[in-house]
């Protein structure tokens, strides 16, 4: 019995299941180890900012030769059109890549694929019944394929392809490996539209001739634009980066005083207006009118703080320089024995000097500061024809003369000589009030 059992199992001779099974996962154990270094290599690629085209290109020589499939394509999506656009591949007819396009929607496997956003497997296209085949698939006898979405900004950015012309079997290895290559180009194509966006924001702040800043949230760091860095004196030693420490234009005690307060304004009401005095590269004081406006992420975390900003060195010289002029006017017309009275462009009332009040008999605080129509209102009726100069002071208003004189007669008597001028600003002649001069000429003989 013994005997027979050997010759049993030496005729029979051992069974070949397990060596096959362990075969077969030493191949897939190889294959995947292809997989994985050429989406290593790919990923290489994208972190060294390969350009897009060059990316399409090599993913498709991988995916090609990974595969060891005959036809390879990247469609991108193209808004409002309603077709894909052959953008990349291999295996296709010369001339179709860079100009084919693939009609979108669930009438194409491409179509249906970026609709459901999910990978589709066709085993026998000739079979398929989910989605009409393409001329560019049939005209290339294509059998089989696997498709996956690509994202991207808004609905997507567009499909990968694989196909053969023979049948052919994806293994679950060869799904994961075109889905992660996918992934790879997602990433890539996202990176590339935010640089190609940085690039055209950065132009237009170069370009521009407002002070721009934007400021990191830790504030330790800024970037100027080519306006700022000029009128800073910066331009030259810098160039084009554009990036300074707060402590190069403004004083510690300005930080700690004025800007760090102002960031913590605009951080918590989203903006803050204001003027600070920066400092130039050579020591000079610039005063700037600036507005910060803080940028929030979803949650309302700082991203960044970005600030405009004008020079208003001269302006506020030239303010001081009018408050002063305007303060030696007052002192002028305390002590004019002439009433003067001075309007804005609508005749609203800014001034009248004593003698002004005292002449009209106008009661003390009874003039306030922006009252209308003082002449044809208080003045007028104490004119002897108040109608009369009243006619004659509209009609000198609506001539576009820039003055007026003439003898006034007053009811009680007296004489006064009228004066009147347009304050304005050449060449434009625009006015922006009126100065009128009553003189006291004595009683009316007559």
């Amino acid at each position: 019995m013994t005997e027979q059992r050997a010759q049993s199992d030496d005729a029979g001779g051992d069974d070949p299941a397990p060596v096959r099974d362990l075969e077969q996962a030493r191949r897939e154990l190889a294959r995947h180890a292809v997989r994985q270094a050429a989406v290593a290599e790919l990923a290489e690629d994208v972190l060294r900012g390969i350009d897009p085209d060059s990316l399409l290109e090599k993913a498709c020589a991988r995916l090609a030769s990974v595969l060891e499939i005959e036809f390879v394509k990247v469609l991108e999506w193209l808004p409002g059109t309603g077709v894909f656009f052959l953008r990349a591949g291999l295996g296709w007819k010369e001339g179709l890549v860079g100009s084919a396009r693939v009609e979108a929607g669930l009438n194409s496997q491409s179509g249906f694929t970026y609709l459901k956003q999910k990978r589709v497997i066709v085993k026998d296209l000739a079979k398929e019944t989910r989605f009409i085949p393409t001329p560019l698939l049939q005209e290339h006898g294509v059998v089989s394929g696997l498709s996956v979405f690509i994202p991207g900004k808004g609905s997507g950015w567009g499909v990968l392809g694989v196909h053969s012309n023979r049948g052919r079997r994806f293994s679950d290895g060869d799904i994961l490996f075109v889905q992660s290559v996918a992934s790879l180009l997602a990433n890539a194509m996202a990176t590339k539209e935010i640089e190609v966006e940085r690039r055209r924001f950065r132009h237009i702040l170069e370009n521009t001739t407002d002070f721009v800043a934007v400021w990191k949230a830790d504030l330790k760091s800024v970037f100027l634009n080519r306006a700022a860095r000029g009128l800073l004196g910066f331009d030259e030693e810098y160039g084009d980066s554009g990036e300074l420490p707060p402590s190069a234009f403004y004083t510690r005690e300005t930080m700690k005083e004025i800007v760090e307060p102002a960031f913590r304004i605009a951080a918590e009401v989203g903006f803050w207006l204001g003027q600070t005095r920066m400092v130039d590269r050579f020591g000079a004081e610039i005063v700037v009118s600036q507005e910060i406006l803080a940028h929030k992420d979803r949650e309302g975390n700082i991203e960044f703080f970005s600030m405009i900003g004008r020079d208003v060195t001269d302006e506020q010289e030239q303010q001081v320089q009018l408050l002063r002029a305007c303060r030696l006017l007052e002192l002028q017309q305390e002590a004019s024995p002439d009433g003067i009275l001075v309007e804005d462009c609508e005749h609203r009332l800014i001034s009248a000097n004593p003698c002004f009040i005292d002449m009209w008999g106008i009661p003390a605080g009874d003039l306030p500061v922006g009252q209308e129509g003082v002449i044809p209102g208080r003045v007028a009726p104490k004119v002897a024809d108040p109608e009369g100069f009243r006619e004659r002071i509209d009609a000198f208003l609506s001539s576009g003369e820039m003055e007026w004189r003439s003898e006034v007669a007053l009811a009680d008597g007296r004489r006064f000589e009228g004066f009147c001028a347009a304050i304005y600003r050449e060449p434009e002649d625009e006015i922006y009030g009126w100065v009128w001069f009553f003189r006291n000429l004595g009683q009316n003989n007559a």
